[in-house]
């Protein structure tokens, strides 16, 4: 049983790993399984040379002595059986010689079935396995790829600095390799002003991510370039937030938004002002107080270029503790689908205390009601509080 494949149309060219090639199985008995005996280019033997004018023939109808698969002898087939086979582009021809005498009867059509469906079924396996591997090297590239994203997206983040007057502690944890969160801050020395940003990306594909680079990028350029021109505070705030809306805007076409809290703290008096892009409203815990929101309202960055964000002034009093997070922290769910209620792990927090202490209280709550249930969306709390003494910006653990 002979496989002849080549291309339709096709010159014969002078490679022969472009030629037809055959394969050789041979069926010893109605039970025996078919062995593979033989695979030839073509040009490789001087029978096959007559191939080379184009056209397709079959492999040699006899054996010679002593490299026969069937017996020792001279073995020349009785009967001779060709179907054409054609697949997109390429032509074959499966050729089946009977060398016991007779034509081919219904017994050799029996076990011939067997053996195609046997074949077809190997040959599927072999597919699958070529598929598994593709996939497989496919998906080793891909991991590679987001690791270099989230070291990417990583660096995008502050590194740690110390600042007069305010102590920051945050929590960070991507629900991928990468995600659609992020935050940044800047001290704006001639002011003596602290600016902090916290943004979420809508979706959590790696689309997101790229959208965090974006905006990152904007609002350190604004750092660099803008901060110090303004004298007036809230003026700062909201250039900062139509900078940043413009260009995602522009980045983005409609494809992806973000929320974002902006806030703009005078270190000096405590007094500070807020834009919210869309974003969750932040909560501030002040000693002797009941906790409560810091409301605001605006569109979604990269929405509507023609939004102007307006700032709204808000003054510190001296301990008081600031929360900004992002939704993931309300909407991911744990094992028995509960999510965490704002009330309840606000009055786990206590009033007073080192912050760090007091941010890990909050995400305490949050995690042994997750449990190790897998996030759905990343989550991101940053925690500030004034006073005029210097403190450390610090990791929750």
């Amino acid at each position: 049983m002979d496989f002849v494949f080549t291309n339709i149309g096709h010159t014969m060219p002078e490679s022969s790993e472009e030629l037809p090639i055959h394969f050789t199985y041979v069926v010893r008995g109605p039970e025996s399984p078919a062995e593979l005996f033989e695979v030839v280019f073509s040009g490789q033997s001087d029978q096959d040379k007559k191939n080379t004018d184009g056209k397709l023939t079959s492999l040699p109808g006899a054996f010679k002595a002593g490299d026969s698969p069937i017996d020792d002898e001279v073995s020349t087939p009785a009967s001779t059986m060709t179907i054409p086979v054609q697949c997109d582009d390429s032509f074959g021809a499966l050729v089946i010689r009977k060398f016991k005498s007779g034509e081919f009867d219904v017994g050799d059509r029996s076990h011939l079935v067997k053996f195609v469906t046997s074949l077809s079924a190997s040959l599927l396996v072999a597919l699958k396995n070529i598929d598994y591997v593709h996939d497989v090297k496919e998906k080793a590239k891909m991991d590679l790829e987001l690791v270099a994203a989230q070291a990417q997206q990583v660096a995008l983040l502050p590194s740690e600095h110390s600042f007069d007057n305010i102590e920051i502690a945050v929590h960070y944890h991507s629900a991928g390799r990468t995600g659609g969160d992020w935050y940044g801050y800047h001290h704006c020395k001639k002011w003596n002003r602290f600016f902090v940003a916290v943004g979420d990306v809508t979706g959590h594909d790696f689309a997101a991510s790229i959208i965090t680079g974006v905006a990152a990028g904007a609002i350190d350029l604004w750092n660099e370039c803008d901060a110090e021109r303004f004298e007036d505070q809230a003026a700062a705030l909201e250039d900062l937030a139509n900078v940043v809306n413009h260009v995602l805007y522009r980045s983005s076409r409609g494809l992806k938004y973000m929320t974002m809290f902006f806030t703009c703290i005078d270190l000096n008096k405590g007094d500070y002002y807020v834009v919210n892009a869309g974003h969750p409203h932040p909560f501030k815990i002040a000693p002797g107080k009941e906790p409560g929101s810091i409301t605001a309202a605006g569109n979604l960055l990269g929405d509507d270029p023609e939004t102007k964000y307006t700032a709204q002034k808000h003054t510190l009093s001296d301990g008081e503790m600031i929360i900004i997070y992002t939704d993931g922290l309300l909407e991911n769910e744990g094992p028995d689908a509960l999510r965490v209620n704002k009330k309840r792990m606000l009055k786990s927090i206590p009033q007073e205390g080192p912050l760090i202490d007091r941010l890990n209280s909050c995400v305490k709550f949050a995690t042994d009601l997750w449990k190790e249930h897998p996030p759905a969306d990343d989550v991101t709390i940053v925690t500030l509080k004034w006073s005029p003494k210097s403190f450390i910006k610090k990791d929750a653990a």
